[in-house]
């Protein structure tokens, strides 16, 4: 009896456990990807989700960032708020906290009040998945060139130690907002921290006496040991540090030295090196005096040796513009209007040049400066930068900003836009935004495959990727066994588009050896049905070198010279008719039909009028028939009266005549 009561005591506890157990919810299969292994400091982190429900979209996403290297040394865990959940194309906001230069892991996610990590038994509700390691934090800016030096080679302790830095296309940041530490190179105790004061376009005065710890400052050599940039209209400042100081690793150059004297004095060093600069230059010649937007500048510049690298920077009085001269060396030298320059008249004032052997030279218009050497420029470039409807621009989206898309937005004149994306497929959702409701065009260029859209045609505002995967149907085991021979167009998974896209692909080896550049028929492929649908038949090769066709949604396109099988179609009633002539079709039906229904009207008041003017005339000759017999019958009237009265006036005349002769003979 003891021993039956002690295994149903067993039993039960082990029930009790079974069920305690059975509550417990299976691990969800969540995974979280980046779409890009790197990100700019203060743009967004795009991700794609898997696995999350309606109902988990419904409750807030956190993600937990932590540094790769050791967390509690570079800023801790960091939280984030998963944004636009719902929509195709979800992403965390860098955060403020994060560092320039570093790389950050997603360590665990909460969905709502669960917590799920991407270690096993880590997380209290599960795990989930990522296919990144990591996620690097970049400078937000496409920069040509960011340098910082010094021109005081020596400066007393109550002197300004003048900078000069360099920053291309640094819209973001306030640059007139900056601030610097330096140190003493063998002493790193002794350090001074302060603003910097902007003189003109990139040269900056750092006033020692008034920098904190200034009364610290001992004779010696010293270095810039950081330097912060802080974003227009506020914000955590971005902070960079010296490559040799700290062991720490930033994208910018803060290796130049100055010495803290009691005096300053010039070197018989300094005066050489500045007949060496003011040798190497010998003459700049600008080959335009006015250009526009986009519009490449030939440019000669004679120099001792061949160069490396040469930057110019044209200014007037409200602002400069900064341009990297191309094809060095030669009779085609150029550099190139940037987009964001304003019209005006530009003088050239600096030049920055480096030669092959790595030593760099700089001019100005102005006296000797320190190491910057006076050069007698003598350029005045006039710069249109106004645009009439159709005109061309070129852009590198790998080098797109907000003031350029901001700038493209302004205009008022339709111009089309032709962006290479080569380097960076993501197209921003503020580029759509910027043409909607406009004529402007933009078509971006993706290896062989070109993407044209029209602002008139954006109703979805959204980011998307253009990246497109071009194989042999061969390699894809879905259509494989239903088409021999083309090639399939697999697009980035960006579901319905912004608007309607003409694509354009464009010849290469591999299309050139399936279709010999004959007409292919063009397909779309629903993967969940597995069947197709007609988008084009017959269509064309262009005389350029391209097919094209419109689509509205991203997924698997075929492209064959191969008529799939009506039972693997959809559509099969489409006939052989292109979208451009079906677009021309629904063009005349519309204007057409209005146009035909006013001319039938026309030829009905025509037709009205004609029979009016027929009856009038009827009328009008039966009015004349009336008057003319009226008349006859008149005329008639008074010949009868005159006959009557003549034969009156007769028989009158006869009977007086017989009464005379009846008198004769009574009388006789």
């Amino acid at each position: 009896m003891k021993k039956t009561k002690f295994l149903i005591g067993l039993l039960i506890i082990f029930s009790c456990f079974i069920i305690g157990n059975s509550n417990v919810k299976a691990e969800e299969n969540y995974k979280v990807s980046f779409r890009s292994n790197t990100v700019d400091y203060g743009d967004n982190i795009y991700v794609d989700m898997e696995g999350f429900s309606d109902e988990d979209k419904t409750k807030p996403i956190y993600a937990y960032f932590a540094p790769q290297t050791d967390y509690t040394e570079n800023g801790g865990m960091i939280s984030i708020k998963l944004q636009d959940v719902n929509s195709d194309s979800p992403y965390f906001e860098t955060s403020s906290y994060m560092i320039m230069g570093h790389s950050y892991v997603m360590h665990s996610i909460h969905v709502g009040n669960k917590l799920y990590t991407t270690t096993p038994g880590r997380g209290e509700d599960g795990i989930f998945t990522t296919n990144c390691n990591d996620i690097k934090v970049e400078f937000p800016l496409s920069i040509d060139r960011f340098e910082v030096k010094s021109n005081s080679k020596e400066v007393t302790k109550t002197g300004k130690v003048k900078f000069i830095i360099e920053i291309s296309n640094a819209d973001k940041y306030d640059l007139d907002n900056m601030s610097i530490g330096i140190r003493n190179y063998k002493e790193s105790n002794v350090s001074v921290y302060g603003y910097l004061t902007r003189m003109n376009i990139n040269e900056y005065h750092f006033d020692l006496l008034k920098a904190q710890g200034s009364k610290n400052l001992t004779n010696g050599e010293y270095i810039i040991s950081t330097l912060n940039i802080f974003p227009k209209g506020g914000g955590q400042a971005v902070q960079f540090i010296a490559d040799n100081y700290g062991g720490q690793e930033r994208n910018i150059l803060l290796t130049s030295t100055f010495k803290i004297v009691d005096q300053q004095k010039t070197t018989n060093n300094q005066k050489e090196e500045t007949k060496k600069t003011e040798e190497f230059l010998k003459k700049v010649t600008i080959k335009k005096t006015s250009a526009k937007i986009n519009e490449k500048v030939e440019v000669d510049l004679d120099t001792k040796k061949n160069l490396s690298s040469a930057t110019l920077i044209f200014s007037n009085d409200k602002e400069s513009m900064t341009v990297t001269v191309k094809k060095l060396n030669s009779k085609d030298s150029y550099f190139v209007i940037p987009f964001t320059t304003n019209s005006g008249n530009y003088t050239l004032d600096f030049a920055v040049l480096k030669d092959v052997d790595g030593k760099e030279y700089q001019y100005r218009k102005g006296e000797n400066y320190f190491n910057i050497v006076h050069f007698d420029f003598n350029s005045t470039l006039t710069i249109d930068s106004t645009f009439k409807d159709g005109d061309s621009l070129s852009l590198d989206n790998s080098k797109m900003t907000a003031e350029v898309i901001e700038k493209i937005k302004k205009l008022d004149s339709n111009i089309v836009l032709d962006i290479n994306a080569n380097k960076n497929p993501l197209i921003t959702k503020e580029m759509f935004e910027a043409i909607k409701g406009s004529n402007k065009t933009i078509v971006i260029k993706y290896n062989d495959v070109e993407w044209t859209f029209n602002g008139l045609d954006i109703k979805n505002i959204k980011p998307i990727d253009v990246s497109t995967n071009i194989y042999n149907t061969s390699k894809d085991t879905d259509i494989k066994s239903i088409i021999k021979k083309g090639l399939v167009l697999d697009f980035a998974n960006n579901d319905k588009l912004p608007g309607k896209c003409l694509i354009k692909l464009y010849n290469n080896e591999e299309l050139n050896t399936l279709l010999k550049n004959k007409n292919a028929n063009i397909y779309y492929y629903n993967e969940e049905k597995g069947k197709f649908e007609i988008i084009e038949l017959d269509s064309k090769f262009n005389k350029k070198g391209y097919y094209e066709f419109y689509i509205s949604h991203n997924s698997k396109y075929l492209v064959t010279n191969e008529t799939v099988e009506d039972s693997y179609v959809i559509n099969t009633n489409k006939t052989k008719t292109s979208n451009k002539f079906i677009l021309d079709l629904n063009t005349i039906l519309i204007i057409g039909i209005p146009s035909i229904l006013v001319i039938i009207i026309l030829i009905i008041i025509l037709i009205a009028k004609s029979n009016k003017k027929k009856k009038q005339k009827v009328a009008l000759n039966n009015n004349i028939n009336n008057m003319e017999n009226t008349n006859i019958t008149n005329d008639n009237n008074s010949i009868n009266n005159e006959i009557n009265n003549d034969n009156n006036d007769l028989s009158n005349n006869i009977d007086t005549s017989n009464e005379n002769i009846d008198q004769n003979n009574n009388n006789e």
